[in-house]
């Protein structure tokens, strides 16, 4: 699943709570840039990981316009793609 800036891609956990993994590759911007994408996603999945239903391992990929976005519009992408894998358990 993807919006405008991330993809996501997620397998049930084999262990007891849910992990991330963040890809943010050269073409997003230089390594300021990129840093900066990667402590948005992990802030976000701090202060929400306890919201998403089910274990998952999540892998986020930054596409290369997530560098531009200011940090409201970044959470607002991560939010609706959290959600859709909250989503995914009921199916």
């Amino acid at each position: 699943m993807h919006t405008a800036d991330f993809m996501a891609s997620f397998a049930p956990a084999a262990g007891a709570g849910h992990r991330i993994g963040i890809t943010v590759s050269k073409r997003v911007g230089k390594a300021v840039r990129r840093n900066r994408v990667k402590r948005l996603a992990r802030e976000y999945f701090r202060l929400n990981r306890d919201r998403i239903r089910g274990i998952w391992d999540v892998n986020l990929v930054a596409k290369r316009g997530a560098a531009e976005r200011e940090t409201p519009e970044v959470f607002r992408q991560l939010q609706r793609l959290f959600e859709r894998i909250s989503r995914s358990v009921d199916h």
